[in-house]
């Protein structure tokens, strides 16, 4: 498609093309033809074209704020500092503002335009404005007092910005910046655990800084290595903190083998206080416990009764082994936790062994608040699991009030012409200021125009959650529908993988590199295009959404390919990799999937297991999906999986006298 500017024609034409054109239009297509000569005008100016000011062509456009941000940008450090500051005023109230006034400042700094730079810089607290505001003074000649205040600065274990290198060097030169000081930073590095700027300054340390880093490095990435160069009985208190801490980074790949070598270093003649053991059977106990070893029972049993982290492995190790008095027996030893996530598995220890009039009164006070141990709670009992739902009383007079104030309709605007994060930007500053009943109301009006992410966030952040259609949209059904239909998903659950991933936001990049409304790494994205034979044309084709849905929606359906249809393990494998999830299926047997999805390793997928299922069954509401879909997301786990059979608790169960039913070792709930 040729470009509305038309590539053809000389950069000195387009005032006089684009006011051409649009005296030619009528109103609706004028806008429509600008909005789109504006997405080319922006795109070419990150492409590093040289282009007319904004002004010479969209003077009038709404979006003109941003516009001119946008090419001011790359010409920051030439531009007059008083246009700049001059645009800043004008612009003060707008969320852009601040950011913008720090990246002038920096690019004036770095340009070395000393004079401007400490006419517009006011002291902030900027780590890298502080080094160059320094830098300028040095340029003035205040030497001394700057480069003491440099060496002050210098005295961190943490990073700090490249702006400031050229300052260090200096007050290095001069010496300033000491041997000891470089040595101090050195030893502030390592106990910040930051070893990459430890490695940097080593050299200028000295030889023995050097073997330090090397031997950090090595207990990091071969701690075998490291254990089995120390002798426990003569090394020296250096020599000690590797081992235990080279047995500690084994335990994360072995625990057994880290463990037998802790045994074999007590042996031999380790002296270790009783911090040091305590703390090294800690980290054995939890690892074996993780990685599901049949020692990790005895192993946490050895450590503290009163930590949180081994009571709370204690039930889940016993959840694995399905021994219900062990459960109990753990969540019991701390009467004073009433957490629904512990309560919930002590009705469930509860009925296991036939007290079920107990854990159902566990179960119904649980099932009053529908967060994913209530949704457990009601499928317990029978009862079909529904989200807590309280509607948004809909006004229309203040939707069309605020549908037409400038802010929105600039946020909206900014929406239409493909600037997502400014259009958030809009939005939440200006739906900010409104009070409670106004930002419902704004949660209302971004759901009506499909700006999904806004409208879930805006009635969140307003404590208005429970409308069915702000909460649970039907984001890009156009393409997620035929999808799911076309291979056979769960479309309940597909939308809330996509909420769990995205919150529905196309241009979202998390920082491991995922793109997108499915948050697909490159390199699936790529493999599921090739198996479904799309093309695929690098990051912006991953970012389209249809393409994204596709890519996605395919991904699902080859995890539930790979895990017996099975949507529990699925989820697991969409948040942590089919290769670990593959590795906590049970041995032999199965599970039920809660007990399932309470044991698995990662707290990051347990709380994405919890997110995506209670989300699912808000949309099981929405779609009209009927009962036992949670039932069968949940059913239970194994290499090979059982049938689904349910059996509700009914709220007429009793117990014995003795608290021991017939039902003990039964699973008398639903599935």
């Amino acid at each position: 498609m040729t470009s509305p500017l038309g590539k053809s024609w000389p950069r000195s034409c387009w005032p006089m093309l684009f006011v051409l054109a649009l005296s030619c239009l009528p109103g609706a297509h004028a806008k429509a033809f600008g909005d789109a000569a504006i997405r080319d005008y922006t795109q070419q100016i990150l492409a590093g074209e040289e282009l007319p000011h904004p002004g010479l062509l969209f003077s009038h456009h709404p979006a003109m704020p941003w516009l001119e941000k946008a090419w001011m940008r790359p010409r920051l450090a030439e531009l007059d500092d008083g246009e700049v500051e001059r645009f800043i005023s004008r612009h003060r109230e707008r969320p852009f503002a601040s950011d913008f006034r720090r990246e002038w400042l920096l690019a004036l700094g770095r340009a070395e335009r000393w004079q401007a730079f400490r006419r517009h810089y006011r002291g902030e607290r900027d780590q890298a404005l502080q080094c160059l505001a320094m830098r300028g003074r040095l340029a003035r000649s205040d030497k001394d007092q700057v480069l003491d205040q440099a060496a002050a600065l210098w005295l961190t274990g943490r990073n700090l910005p490249a702006d400031c290198d050229p300052l260090f060097r200096q007050a290095r030169q001069v010496g300033i910046i000491t041997d000891f000081m470089v040595a101090e930073r050195y030893r502030l590095a390592l106990r910040n655990d930051n070893l990459a700027l430890a490695e940097r300054l080593a050299p200028d340390v000295g030889t023995e800084a050097v073997r330090r880093v090397t031997r950090l490095r090595a207990i990091r990435a071969q701690p075998r290595t490291v254990i089995t160069a120390i002798d426990p009985a003569s090394a020296p208190a250096q020599d000690r903190e590797d081992l235990l801490a080279a047995i500690k980074r084994l335990a994360r790949r072995a625990p057994r083998e880290a463990r037998q070598s802790w045994e074999q270093a007590l042996a031999d003649g380790l002296k270790t206080s009783d911090r040091e053991a305590f703390l090294l059977t800690r980290r054995l106990a939890l690892e074996a416990a993780r990685q599901h070893l049949p020692e990790a029972e005895q192993w946490l049993s050895e450590s503290s009764a009163n930590d949180g982290f081994i009571r709370a492995w204690r039930i889940r190790n016993a959840l694995r082994l399905e021994d219900w008095e062990a459960v109990l027996a753990a969540i019991d030893s701390h009467p004073d936790d009433d957490s629904r996530q512990w309560q919930y598995w002590r009705a469930r220890a509860l009925e296991q062994l036939g007290r079920n009039k107990a854990a159902l009164a566990i179960y119904q006070r649980l099932g009053r608040q529908q967060d994913y141990y209530g949704l457990l709670a009601s499928k317990r009992t029978g009862e079909i699991p529904r989200p807590s739902l309280r509607p948004i009383e809909v006004k229309p007079s203040e939707l069309d009030s605020l549908s037409e104030t400038a802010e929105l309709q600039l946020a909206r605007t900014l929406l239409t012409l493909d600037w997502p994060q400014a259009a958030r930007q809009e939005w939440r500053n200006a739906v900010a200021q409104r009070d409670r009943e106004g930002r419902c109301q704004a949660a209302v009006l971004a759901a009506q125009w499909a700006w999904n992410s806004e409208a879930v966030i805006t009635a969140a952040r307003a404590g208005c959650r429970g409308d069915m259609v702000v909460d649970y949209p039907l984001a890009f059904a156009e393409w997620l529908q035929p999808a799911a239909e076309e291979l056979s998903l769960d479309s309940a659950w597909a939308w809330s993988i996509m909420r769990a991933e995205s919150l529905f936001m196309p241009d979202a990049r998390s920082h491991v590199g995922a793109l997108g409304l499915m948050q697909l790494m490159p390199a699936t994205a790529r493999d599921v295009a090739r198996e479904l034979d799309l093309p695929l044309n690098g990051t912006q084709d991953i970012l389209q959404p249809e393409q994204n849905v596709r890519l996605g929606t395919g991904y699902l359906r080859k995890m539930l390919d790979r895990f017996d249809d099975h949507p529990l393990v699925a989820t697991a494998a969409y948040n942590a990799g089919p290769h670990r999830a593959e590795s906590w299926l049970p041995e032999n047997g199965h599970l039920d999937g809660d007990i399932w999805a309470e044991i698995i390793p990662f707290q990051e997928t347990r709380r994405y297991i919890r997110r995506v299922m209670r989300h699912s069954i808000g949309y099981d509401l929405r779609l009209d999906n009927g009962e036992g879909a949670l039932a069968r997301r949940l059913r239970p786990v194994g290499r090979t999986l059982p049938q689904l059979a349910c059996n509700a608790l009914e709220p007429g169960t009793t117990e014995n006298s003795s608290g021991e039913g017939d039902s003990k070792g039964q699973d008398t709930g639903i599935c």
